[in-house]
């Protein structure tokens, strides 16, 4: 832990422990607070010391209150920038966890919708043939009984009851394929809230691995910006001595550290500039 995360630490634990302990300071203020309200003997000393601690606590809270996210800011910086890689390599490991975890998940899905779409595209098949038949043996009868042969007739008689009999048997199958479907189709949703459960970890762990490289390449920057502006310095040095104008009169470079100004200007370089000596310039 590095300073600036001690110092968060403790300014945490002492705003914690400020806010617990304010309702008995303040309890004890008001209580002193209308004590001496209601003196009536000579003139009553004002109880700061009984009030004061109140008003202190009060303070202080709002000093830490204003402080801490700023003191946040920075120590998320400093963590950041050390541990960029680190956590770049775990995100990027953790991601390929997830992306594997997933595609198992979409293949079982794959798997069960097929399975269920065959299920009943087999039975419905099964069950419109079935129908078929009996519409064809009902027709058969239908013809025996008006060519009045009572031969051809009890054939087709006990062709229509077979049908009929094949038809409910698929129609029961149908049924129960359509509960099997029923149960696989909420194995599925299952399966896809799961695979949506996957994606949102993917999609968090890609925002940890893009803020990992934001800190890594926004560390370099900085390094590489402090660099420039040394350059830029013993420019404006020799541009000052020969007397030319400032060419980074509109220089402008953010800063992305929280932990400096939010940019950089021509005063920085002015500052630099004045340290810069002929000797610095020339010796190359």
């Amino acid at each position: 832990m590095n300073k600036n995360s001690s110092v968060l630490k403790s300014y945490k634990d002492e705003l914690e422990a400020l806010k617990k302990d304010l309702p008995r300071l303040k309890a004890i203020a008001d209580e002193a607070e209308e004590k001496f309200s209601n003196s009536r003997q000579g003139r009553p000393v004002y109880p700061r010391d009984q009030i004061g601690p109140y008003s202190n606590a009060k303070a202080r809270i709002d000093t830490l209150t204003q402080e801490i996210p700023s003191l946040q800011r920075i120590v998320n910086w400093e963590e950041g920038v050390e541990f960029a890689t680190k956590n770049l390599r775990i995100a990027k490991k953790d991601m390929a966890r997830v992306q594997g975890e997933m595609k198992v998940l979409q293949d079982r899905r794959e798997k069960l919708e097929s399975k269920r779409a065959h299920l009943v595209a087999k039975h419905e098949g099964e069950f419109e043939a079935a129908e078929h038949e009996e519409h064809e043996a009902a027709q058969a009868y239908a013809q025996a009984m008006a060519e009045d042969d009572s031969g051809t007739e009890r054939k087709a008689e006990g062709l229509l009851q077979k049908a009929s009999q094949a038809l409910a048997i698929m129609k029961q199958a149908l049924k129960g394929a359509n509960t099997v479907a029923s149960a696989l189709t909420i194995q599925i949703t299952e399966l896809d809230e799961s695979i949506e459960d996957k994606q949102a970890e993917l999609e968090a762990l890609k925002t940890s691995t893009l803020q990992a490289a934001r800190f890594y390449w926004s560390d370099r920057f900085e390094i590489l910006t402090r660099e420039l502006v040394k350059l830029a310095a013993h420019v404006s040095a020799s541009e000052d001595l020969l007397g030319y104008g400032d060419s980074f009169s509109k220089m402008y470079i953010p800063n992305l550290s929280p932990r400096v100004n939010s940019y950089i200007s021509n005063c920085e370089v002015r500052t630099l500039r004045e340290a810069v000596r002929l000797e610095q310039l020339t010796d190359i």
